[in-house]
């Protein structure tokens, strides 16, 4: 469990020496036009087109009025430069006595001419490396790309910023924040020692983000500057953070205009301000753009005749967004489309904001029942929804997920939605068995955008003969077959495949069923303590009280991927033959393939226990009969469905729409080939107490092997009931049963009378 990311593509890599807070900013709801004659003009996003497979890493204006940026091409490091807005490119310099394979923890341009980096450089020998066998190098380029390196101390913490006249700026945690040489990265004077989490530069100040406040300092005497009370509650009024991030990026970008004023990014907009004014004001608002994205990251910005330049880390690309005024599109949408989902989902935020850029007369208002933050349960939740549907107040589009869609269908309230994906079916193909599986009596009330797969991975043998609660039984009294984690989460794992065969058709539970499932895991539980060595006792109870992440904890992270077959897959190489969990991506896969390759023995196949042919839906969408934005709803479904829609979260759930899923399986996007390209590490405690090394290097499955995955995909035909409120009740109870508090039968009657109540609320 405890996996390490040592390499992802072009040199960028996701390991630190330090963790990464993102600012967690929920941006003001824009007021909606409703005028007649609605305001005009706003600040419209489009993507600038990169100079082919360039990765950028950041981007300045030049003082000759052009934009410059920094990044790796097909040849390594190298500056592109653009006089006319970012239309088009010409490449300026490469670096010189720089590979493209070097790993740079920090790469910046300097505004009047070159830029610098931190150069982080280790071991070879293909292990896993540790801190202390990392080395630091400062190095300098000028504006042609000759480079200077220099030896230094102190640079696996350190963030580098240029000021808008050249002055370096370092911030180190072990040493606060510097004016550095911009030629050898040597402390010329320090402005202060304290702890910050970013930094940034506007004239002739220093800025440092600190966990709840700005400080100002000047670069030249090193005195602190009076507060900026306008800009500080800007940044910090809804609870900003700004800790530092890796190599893909921050949570800030800052720089300044033509005119010398401060501008910067988060995930709330674009913002510029005066230094010392009364005033910031938002240019563009986050949520009508891709800033809101929470996969996006901060990779620099820059503007330029009245144009703000965006470059941002979204998972494994990077992206230059442009921002330019448009005085003929009204300055906020006149429509707006509510979708409420149980939880947050990044697949739907994601969905939302680039949806909105394909309808901007269309502001889409993502609500959340949960936030996690405010003590609301998944009962409360439910309450104050189906209250708000029944007053006439209901979303348009709802994400059922962890809901019962049955219920919504018994009642009425959920569209046909057969027209939209017959749409998709006859443009990109639809995959039937996953998105039709709510149909009935020819009407579709919900569809499922995405799905996974839930799992038995490891010795061909033996995963071919898991069939039912005793086969898991035999394989947990058998030392080093199934995985501790898998045990302790047995349960959670088991649930879902075999809950949406315990409905009668009134909806209550069909308590034999029950009874079946409830002995069935604690059997497994039982069997397996008491086959287990000494250590593995000790280890069950890490698990059981918090020590090592659990379910829970996992499950807090995540909703839908607690289980994720990818988490612990190098236990397959050390402590166990079986895994059980969901496989989500190709990506999963191809770990279980190279698994494979390096042993000779992990297969995966579909998991059958109390049900056969079982996949997860995620993103189950719904639209309501009492909808106020049908059309618009109607549209969202439908590019949530789009090739275009499934493509942006490939990572979350394989796609329903057909032409999407066949790129994710078929073609590789993951810069993994026969040689590698990524690795995960660990290091785990044998039966021994022995620290062994455990590394897997990915390679990209054969044909066969991902034949044999869409296969799967075409295979499965019965989506998990992942109703939360039954699941809590059972998990629950069931717990209590395995730590031996109360009896399977106490259990059993406990859940049967808890469930028949809340059927009759």
């Amino acid at each position: 469990m405890n996996q390490i990311l040592r390499r992802f593509r072009k040199g960028v890599c996701t390991v630190t020496a330090f963790a990464c807070v993102l600012a967690n900013l929920l941006p003001v709801t824009p007021a909606l036009a409703q005028e007649e004659e609605a305001a005009m003009g706003r600040y419209l996003e489009t993507q600038v087109q990169l100079p082919e497979e360039f990765f950028i890493r950041d981007i300045v204006r030049t003082s000759e009025g052009c934009l410059r940026m920094i990044g790796t091409d097909e040849e390594g490091y190298a500056m592109y430069d653009s006089c006319d807005g970012g239309v088009t490119w010409e490449k300026a310099a490469g670096l010189s006595e720089v590979s493209g394979d070097d790993y740079f923890l920090s790469m910046i341009l300097n505004p009047v001419g070159g830029g610098a980096g931190i150069l982080l450089e280790g071991s070879d020998d293909g292990g896993a490396e540790s801190e202390a066998d990392l080395n630091c190098s400062f190095v300098s380029f000028d504006a042609e790309g000759n480079t200077q390196k220099t030896p230094m101390d102190d640079g696996i913490g350190m963030i580098l910023r240029f000021s808008g006249q050249g002055q370096l700026l370092g911030l180190s945690y072990n040493s606060g924040v510097s004016v550095l040489d911009g030629e050898t990265g040597a402390i010329s004077s320090t402005i202060t020692s304290a702890t910050v989490d970013m930094i940034g530069a506007c004239g002739n100040e220093v800025l440092l983000l600190g966990e709840s406040e700005l400080l100002r300092y000047d670069m030249t005497t090193g005195e602190p500057i009076m507060r900026d009370d306008a800009l500080d509650e800007a940044l910090y009024a809804q609870g900003g953070s700004y800790m530092v991030a890796t190599t893909f990026g921050t949570a800030i970008a800052m720089t300044e205009d033509e005119e010398g004023r401060l501008c910067y990014s988060t995930r709330n907009g674009i913002f510029s301000h005066m230094m010392g004014g009364s005033v910031v004001e938002q240019v563009v608002d986050g949520k009508l753009s891709s800033l809101s994205d929470p996969n996006v990251l901060f990779l620099g910005m820059a503007v330029l005749n009245q144009n703000f330049y965006v470059a941002v880390a979204n998972g494994s690309e990077t992206q230059l967004l442009r921002y330019e005024y448009d005085a003929d599109v009204p300055s906020t949408p006149q429509k707006e489309l509510n979708v409420y989902s149980l939880r947050e989902s990044g697949a739907v935020r994601q969905a939302a904001v680039l949806f909105q850029k394909k309808y901007p007369d269309v502001y889409v208002n993502y609500k959340i029942g949960m936030t996690g933050d405010d003590g609301v349960t998944v009962s409360d939740a439910l309450r104050t929804l189906n209250t708000d549907i029944l007053a006439g107040n209901g979303p348009d589009v709802l994400i059922l997920d962890e809901m019962s869609v049955d219920t919504y269908v018994r009642q009425g309230l959920l569209a046909d939605l057969s027209d939209i994906v017959s749409e998709i079916q006859g443009s990109d193909g639809i995959l039937e068995n996953v998105a039709r599986v709510y149909e009935s009596d020819g009407i579709l009330p919900a569809v499922p955008a995405k799905f996974g797969m839930l799992v038995a991975a490891g010795d061909p043998e033996m995963i071919g003969s898991v069939e039912g609660f005793d086969s898991l039984a035999g394989l947990a009294a058998q030392a080093g077959v199934l995985a501790t984690y898998d045990v302790v989460s047995m349960g959670e794992i088991l649930y879902r495949n075999c809950a949406g065969s315990w409905k009668n058709e009134d909806q209550t539970i069909n308590q034999e069923k029950l009874s079946e499932f409830i002995k069935g895991v604690n059997t497994i539980a039982r069997v397996y303590r008491e086959n287990a060595s000494e250590k593995t006792l000790e280890k069950i109870d890490g698990y059981q009280n918090g020590i090592y992440a659990t379910w829970v904890m996992m499950d807090h992270y995540s909703s839908t991927m607690a289980d994720d077959i990818s988490l612990g897959i190098l236990d397959l190489l050390s402590e166990t033959k079986v895994k059980l969990g969901s496989l989500n991506s190709t990506m999963a896969y191809a770990g279980l393939c190279s698994i494979n390759q390096k042993t000779g023995a992990c297969k995966a196949s579909l998991l059958s226990v109390q049900q056969s042919d079982v996949f997860l839906p995620y993103c189950v969408m719904g639209i309501l009969n009492t909808a106020k934005e049908q059309e618009s709803a109607k549209d969202f479904v439908k590019y949530m469905l789009s090739f275009e829609g499934q493509m942006q979260n490939k990572n979350n759930g394989f796609s329903v729409n057909v032409k999407s899923l066949e790129e994710e399986i078929y073609t590789n996007t993951y810069g993994i080939d026969d040689n590698g390209g990524y690795t995960v590490s660990s290091s785990q405690i044998d039966e021994e107490g022995m620290m062994m090394d455990i590394e897997l290097t990915y390679i990209w499955p054969s044909v066969e092997e991902l034949d044999a995955l869409y296969e799967m995909a075409k295979q499965v035909s019965v989506a998990a009931d992942l109703e939360r409120v039954q699941h809590d009740v059972i998990i629950e109870e069931l717990e209590r049963c395995l730590n031996g508090e109360i009896g399977e039968d106490e259990a059993i009657n406990t859940i049967m009378q808890k469930m028949n109540l809340y059927l009759a609320e």
